[in-house]
């Protein structure tokens, strides 16, 4: 397998420059080689568009679904695996300054930066909104946009989704569409012969070959990706149970007060308790 190094950087179609923040976006076609290997500075941090990406943190490699962004380690070498497909991320460089600015209004004395943690839907609309205003020649937008991209990242930082499809071990392509497929749709009736038909597999077959890429059962991985939704809203919002149940495809407020309980060992008021922080 090859490698491309860093002066093999994948096409860059597009990027945002302003005083503060460079927002670039990569697609990499996988033409010459199959990995891409690179080095870059602090502060930079990047975001897969898909579910095939996987980034090497030190010597752990860390396979991201849609909308996990992976900040970049400084003196650290940095791989992204194409897999199969072609691979398409933004990079955020940002600049030091107005990024401990930023903490400083949020009396915020230090993020861990070796952490990995999900974008907000917020995040990717800033985003697109910035490459939109690109050719607007409006200075004072831009920068305004860049700052609001800045402080989201710093929220997703100080505040990350413990989301369970952060996973350590490089998976079969099928398998990471299923997940991506799951992960969009973790709130309708996600039956295992409906799974399975859709690679054309066995109910047997597809619980056997789930397992062996996850580690666990097909529905062990719902429930657990449900779970963590659900509890994200109990500490996010005033939802009531029953409208919390309903939106991650919990068949009742019962269930699920009794999962809660159960995988977390806490009650739903207990948890409404721990609220914290949180831009929508």
């Amino acid at each position: 397998m090859n490698a491309s190094k860093f002066t093999d950087m994948p096409k860059i179609d597009n990027e945002v420059v302003t005083k503060n923040l460079v927002v670039k976006y990569y697609y990499y076609d996988r033409e010459k080689a199959d990995d891409l290997y690179f080095s870059l500075p602090k502060y930079d941090f990047l975001i897969p568009l898909s579910a095939s990406p996987n980034l090497l943190l030190g010597d752990k490699m860390t396979f991201g679904i849609r909308g996990v962004v992976y900040p970049v380690l400084p003196n650290v070498m940095h791989g992204i695996k194409g897999r199969m497909y072609g691979l398409e991320f933004y990079e955020l460089r940002l600049n030091d300054t107005l990024l401990e600015e930023v903490l400083a209004s949020k009396q915020i004395e230090h993020i861990d930066l070796s952490q990995s943690f999900v974008a907000t839907k917020l995040l990717f609309n800033l985003i697109k909104d910035i490459f939109a205003a690109k050719e607007s020649d409006d200075e004072g937008l831009l920068e305004a946009l860049a700052l609001a991209i800045v402080h989201e990242l710093v929220n997703s930082l100080v505040n990350p989704l413990k989301d369970p499809l952060i996973l350590t071990s490089q998976m079969d392509e099928r398998i990471m569409e299923t997940i991506e497929y799951i992960t969009n749709h973790y709130n309708e009736n996600l039956s295992i012969p409906f799974l399975a038909k859709r690679l054309n597999y066995s109910n047997e077959h597809f619980i056997r070959f789930f397992k062996r890429e996850t580690n666990e059962t097909p529905i062990a991985f719902i429930t657990r990706l449900r779970l963590s939704k659900a509890k994200e809203l109990f500490q996010t919002t005033d939802y009531s149970t029953e409208k919390i149940a309903a939106m991650t495809g919990f068949c009742s407020a019962n269930s699920l007060s009794v999962l809660i309980r159960k995988h977390y060992h806490i009650s739903i008021k207990e948890l409404r308790k721990r609220k914290r922080t949180h831009i929508s």
